[in-house]
């Protein structure tokens, strides 16, 4: 709260109905809410100066007409954070309240929809540690991502890999609040964590600003549910076992998560490394993996304090290559970081990964289309209609300005005003539109698909081809955007076919891309 924890929330006042009120007492709210007071006051002094007493909800409470009112409450605000403290921890005067906990802002405040999917993830975390533990799955790298990131990586991977990386676990690490790790096991025979990274991931330009790096457990590894000198006497024992393979000297790179477990690893490993093996940043022969996960299960064996010196970790030796993957935190050029480039990067990841490429081909061969950007400014989708897609004519209807980068391209016709007043003027011109694009923001989520339906009689063609970024307004979680998105996607699928929902790595939390066919 705002006053830095000199404040009490008291839930529940036993208010008596009027009619029980000592003689004396009025029957206005405010008489009584003074009464109230000097009670909480009289009740609450002896623990130091009170500043402010606030109550809520008595007028509520007091009116006979309204049924299952809650129970009024009130803020108490002392003159010090310790007065405040000793109210808080006294539980003697149970006449007065049952319970007092500090109050907290609203932005404080625990969604319980929240704290229950919490729960759920909790439960398939600790699910997932005692697979891990006992061996009932195998993990061959672990992808360190971006935690804003996490489910549209786990999504896209079986897409680009054609199920040779299977997702086994996940975790939003507790150890660097941005982060998530993805836990991969691969399918034998089929591809390398090596491969994995230099044909999928470190290529990839949808995935740049997702990764951060892959830490390979393949070849020689194990899992150590102990202490970190455990894991430094396992890694040892295996550095022993790869020296008496080769007469060249070994020269190991330590990389490890989180940063804290490799500065204690390290210190351990220097002392117990079997002679002629080195550790030095460059000029590597192997490269030593550990990675702690989060473990639920030894934490609940400890009651006041965690010991962070115990925990499940998994360790690997592997040959050196660079897998520093994505963009790792590096600064965005000029051009990526323009608006233009920004939206043109959006509508070329829609087109790139939507799931029916042929029939997409099939439609764009051989034909030069007329599209309409709707929300256009300043023009990245318009500049990618022309450059890529090679439309003959791009209506971009906005009221705002297109980049001077935009409006110099051949065949763009920039329509300075809002939708509503552009498709009457393509109607009286003769337009008909072949693909209909739509970055629009709008309040409501719905007006997105009304606009496309709206359109198809009076300038759409017979068949269009539609991209829409639906924009929730309304929800934090993934579960709701989703939700909002579906109820969306049925209104299409009864009038479009080839309808796909992708959430881009270059669309927002609360974005998602839709993609079809409409026929009218």
């Amino acid at each position: 709260s705002n006053f830095n924890n000199r404040q009490l929330f008291v839930s529940g006042l036993r208010i008596k109905p009027q009619q029980q009120l000592p003689a004396g007492i009025g029957s206005s709210s405010e008489q009584y809410n003074n009464v109230v007071t000097d009670q909480l006051m009289e009740a609450f002094k002896k623990y130091g100066p009170v500043e402010n007493i606030v109550i809520h909800g008595l007028n509520e409470y007091l009116d006979e007409e309204k049924k299952n009112v809650r129970r009024p409450h009130a803020f108490v605000t002392f003159s010090t954070e310790l007065a405040a403290k000793d109210a808080m921890l006294d539980r003697t005067n149970a006449k007065l309240y049952r319970r007092l906990k500090p109050s907290t802002g609203p932005h404080q405040k625990q969604n319980h929809k929240i704290s229950k999917q919490q729960e759920i993830r909790d439960l398939q975390n600790e699910e997932f540690v005692k697979s891990l533990i006992s061996r009932k799955v195998s993990v061959d790298a672990v992808l360190q991502v971006n935690k804003s990131h996490l489910h549209r990586v786990v999504e896209y991977l079986p897409e680009i890999t054609h199920g040779a990386a299977k997702v086994v676990g996940v975790q939003e690490s507790s150890q660097a609040k941005k982060i998530s790790l993805i836990f991969i096991e691969l399918v034998e025979g089929r591809m390398s964590c090596r491969q994995l990274v230099e044909n999928y991931l470190g290529n990839n330009v949808y995935l740049i600003k997702a990764l951060n790096k892959l830490y390979d457990f393949s070849a020689r590894g194990s899992v150590v549910n102990g202490s970190e000198s455990e894991v430094c006497a396992e890694v040892c024992e295996a550095l022993s076992a790869v020296q008496g393979e080769t007469d060249e000297q070994i020269i190991i790179k330590l990389v490890a998560f989180p940063l804290h477990v490799q500065r204690g690893v390290l210190d351990v490993l220097e002392e117990k490394l079997p002679q002629n093996i080195e550790i030095t940043p460059k000029g590597n022969t192997h490269a030593v993996n550990i990675v702690r996960v989060d473990n639920p299960l030894s934490q609940r064996k400890i009651s006041d304090t965690i010991d962070c010196s115990s925990g499940c970790y998994l360790w690997g030796i592997s040959s050196v290559y660079d897998a520093l993957i994505g963009s790792g935190g590096r600064e965005i050029s000029d051009e990526e970081s323009s608006s233009v480039s920004r939206a043109y990067y959006k509508i070329e990841e829609a087109f790139g990964r939507y799931k029916y490429q042929d029939i997409l081909s099939k439609f764009l061969e051989n034909k030069s289309c007329v599209a309409i950007d709707c929300g256009a400014a300043p023009g990245g989708w318009t500049k990618f209609l022309i450059e890529k897609v090679s439309c003959k004519t791009v209506y971009s209807v906005d009221p705002g300005e297109l980049s001077s980068h935009v409006t110099t391209l051949p065949g763009v016709c920039h329509m300075p005003v809002k939708l509503e007043e552009a498709l009457p003027q393509l109607v009286e011109q003769g337009v008909k539109i072949d693909i209909f694009v739509s970055d629009m923001c709008l309040h409501e989520l719905s007006s997105q698909v009304d606009f496309l339906l709206k359109a198809s009689q009076p300038v759409l063609n017979e068949t269009v081809l539609f991209a829409l970024t639906l924009k929730c307004v309304v929800g934090h979680s993934k579960t709701s955007h989703d939700a909002q998105v579906h109820a969306q996607v049925k209104r299409l699928e009864s009038v479009a076919s080839g309808v796909t929902v992708t959430h881009l790595f270059s669309n927002r939390k609360g974005e998602r891309t839709v993609m079809g066919f409409l026929h009218s």
